[in-house]
């Protein structure tokens, strides 16, 4: 197969401050992203590039973790990529292919098919892709529309780089599960009449062992860390204070307030780690979004933006300003050791400019220099 070409119509301004690298793509008709993923110490773009008549282009744009972008590629296959890593760590992407009638989705390899040969085509993977368990890249679902409905695990099977096998199983319940995976372990963790039922399963869905866990008045709203064997870690809040929840291997209970962010939580989204300790939760509440960074039970960083103000530091009061201070977070990635990309979008309902900032967890200083690329 032939790989993406080279993709020359966006324009990118790199921005280095002592909050971190600040990277802006734009487009001149208009510009949305549709996914991202860190690999390699860079993240990359699924971005949607539009032209005057309204039409699009797939376009992955690759950024580094100083923020220097590598290189924007057009996809020729099809739209709405999901981009996934394969257990050999090479960026896949499923996509829908509208050189045919059915909107069925082949899965690639994102830039490199010079050796691979067009799949079968497959339906639209369900849920999001959660990461590997020995050569098996797993999506979970939940759909928040129906308490009938089970949790559903998504297991691709991969040989010698191509994927040989779907497998989709239904979960049992508890459904609304939050997913945790670590060591090649599946782990598990919903409500269930009032208790919470933790649970470790395989990459077919068949349950291997589960304990019920009593957290008093708290409940999980998002796992840092679950395990058997020894601590697991969840968040919790009530209204804006924001708790750590820790449980030992015999379930002994301790609570930490991390903080208070001064308005009420709305949502969160699923961990990412970006060291063995070190994980980011993206939030928003009625006001502005923010994230946290949390090094084993230690709140290292909190950002909020709030009032269109750029991101402030709960913490230390230092501000991270970006042009538009007015931003939606698209998604959070891990990059390097202890580094992090946060990609942002204007509050518009037609953007023409996609925003990543690099950062390091304790990078505060540095001096304020810009390039501009064509």
């Amino acid at each position: 197969m032939e790989n993406p070409k080279a993709f020359y119509a966006l324009k990118t301004k790199l921005t280095k401050t002592a909050g971190g690298a600040i990277t802006v793509i734009k487009g001149a008709h208009g510009l949305s992203q549709h996914g991202a993923i860190g690999h390699n110490g860079k993240t990359v773009l699924a971005n949607y590039v539009y032209q005057k008549d309204e039409t699009y282009d797939v376009v992955y744009t690759v950024i580094k973790a100083d923020g220097e972008v590598e290189g924007n590629f057009q996809e020729y296959i099809g739209v709405l990529p999901t981009l996934f890593r394969s257990p050999d760590n090479e960026i896949f992407a499923s996509i829908t292919d509208t050189r045919t009638e059915k909107e069925q989705d082949l899965s690639l390899p994102l830039l490199n098919r010079e050796a691979f040969d067009e799949p079968k085509h497959k339906r639209p993977y369900p849920g999001k892709y959660i990461g590997n368990v020995n050569q098996s890249a797993i999506f979970h679902n939940v759909d928040i529309f129906s308490d009938k409905k089970p949790d559903t695990l998504l297991s691709l099977s991969f040989d010698k780089g191509k994927i040989k096998k779907h497998t989709l199983v239904k979960l049992d319940f508890p459904k609304d599960n939050k997913i945790y995976i670590s060591d090649n372990k599946i782990h598990l963790i919903g409500k269930d009449a009032g208790a919470h039922i933790h649970r470790q399963i395989d990459e077919n869905g068949n349950e291997i062992q589960k304990r019920k866990l009593e957290l008093g008045d708290f409940w999980c709203r998002e796992a840092l860390k679950l395990s058997f064997e020894g601590r697991s870690t969840l968040i919790s809040n009530r209204g804006s204070q924001i708790s750590l929840l820790e449980i030992d291997e015999k379930g002994k209970l301790g609570i930490k307030t991390l903080i208070d962010i001064k308005d009420k939580l709305y949502n969160t989204w699923r961990p990412v780690e970006i060291s063995d300790d070190v994980s980011i939760i993206q939030f928003n509440t009625e006001y502005g979004n923010g994230w946290l960074a949390i090094r084993g039970n230690e709140l290292v960083e909190a950002w909020y933006g709030r009032d269109d103000k750029g991101y402030e530091s709960l913490l230390s009061k230092e501000t991270i300003e970006i042009e538009n201070n007015d931003l939606i977070i698209n998604g959070i990635n891990g990059t390097e050791e202890n580094s992090y990309s946060v990609v942002l979008q204007p509050n518009t309902r037609e953007p023409k400019e996609i925003i990543v900032l690099n950062r390091t967890i304790g990078n505060v200083q540095g001096t304020t220099t810009q390039r501009a690329e064509d």
